[in-house]
């Protein structure tokens, strides 16, 4: 849910590119402003088309399945037990901050947003200083992120929000702390770690940053999940239980077979440059399935090195 501070644009067009993304929208337009209401798996998408009609304010974004998982919680709480008859205490999850201060060079710190403790410890090794772990939604607020800036103790700290939606919370702080706080604009935890390794602390404050996002540019990822409906994308049919590869350019493969739908997502960004290929394994799939997997495409691209994390991600067997 947002506004669009911006009333003058063709609403028509405006419902129609947005509900493509997802189902019970509602808009409401006067002069001045758009307010709009959507359920949608694809928020940062929903952020973009607005964003380019105008300041988007008062942005709202939950996890309706999490929402729904809570709601159950409630119920059981009502009785005071679980669904055994025994007395449960549920205690809400918080974001978490986990720092390296050995990290923080000449007054500079990397400030890292990221999902889950796996993804955090990597970043902690690749040269951030400090990493925000989300909350309950995962989309940590402006002020959670706020309260982990203040803890730094950097006079200059470079933030990687990892995510589409933490970039517009992380420019609000930009304009509130000022030149303090510099933005590398990666969307998702690849980027962001090959934004962190390509920092050095022996050039200045605007190199870094341009060198930062340079090679955020530079690099091509993908994900793979498994859809949880059916579905169509374009001239592409999904059905539930399918995986799905999918580019930062929003190109999708689909597949019934996890290794097919994997061949598939490596050919679309492997390319003649192409040197090593990073393999982040996610929840869902264990350090033996993801050798197996690589063992496999290895004997395919013999030139290129491949190497594997545990990034603990969920919904995502792989990063890539």
């Amino acid at each position: 849910e947002f506004i669009i501070e911006s009333g003058s644009f063709d609403i028509d067009e405006y419902k129609e590119k947005i509900g493509k993304l997802g189902d019970s929208m509602v808009v409401a337009q006067t002069r001045k402003k758009t307010k709009t209401h959507i359920h949608t798996n694809h928020p940062g998408q929903a952020l973009e088309i607005a964003g380019s009609l105008g300041d988007l304010n008062n942005i709202k974004i939950e996890n309706m399945e999490i929402q729904h998982s809570h709601v159950l919680v409630k119920e059981e709480e009502l009785n005071k037990v679980d669904i055994r008859g025994v007395v449960k205490e549920v205690v809400p999850e918080e974001p978490k901050l986990l720092f390296n201060e050995k990290n923080i060079e000449n007054n500079v710190a990397i400030y890292a947003v990221v999902d889950n403790k796996n993804i955090a410890d990597l970043f902690l090794k690749d040269g951030a200083s400090a990493t925000l772990i989300g909350g309950q939604t995962k989309n940590p607020s402006v002020s959670d992120i706020e309260e982990g800036l203040k803890k730094i103790k950097a006079k200059t700290i470079y933030i990687l929000p990892n995510n589409k939606n933490i970039i517009l919370a992380a420019q609000q702080l930009q304009k509130m702390l000022g030149e303090k706080i510099h933005i590398v604009p990666s969307v998702n935890p690849m980027e962001g770690l090959a934004a962190a390794m390509a920092f050095m602390d022996n050039i200045g404050i605007e190199e870094n940053l341009n060198e930062m996002s340079k090679r955020v540019q530079q690099i091509k990822t993908g994900m793979i999940t498994a859809a949880v409906r059916d579905s169509l994308i374009g001239d592409i049919v999904i059905h539930k239980g399918d995986y799905m590869g999918i580019t930062k350019d929003h190109q999708v493969f689909t597949e019934k077979d996890f290794n097919k739908c994997f061949r598939k997502l490596l050919e679309s960004l492997i390319d003649e440059d192409t040197g090593v290929v990073t393999v982040y394994y996610g929840k869902d799939m264990s350090k033996d399935e993801c050798g197996r997997e690589l063992a496999a495409v290895e004997k395919i691209y013999s030139d290129i090195e491949f190497e594997m994390y545990d990034g603990g991600q969920p919904l995502y067997p792989m990063f890539i």
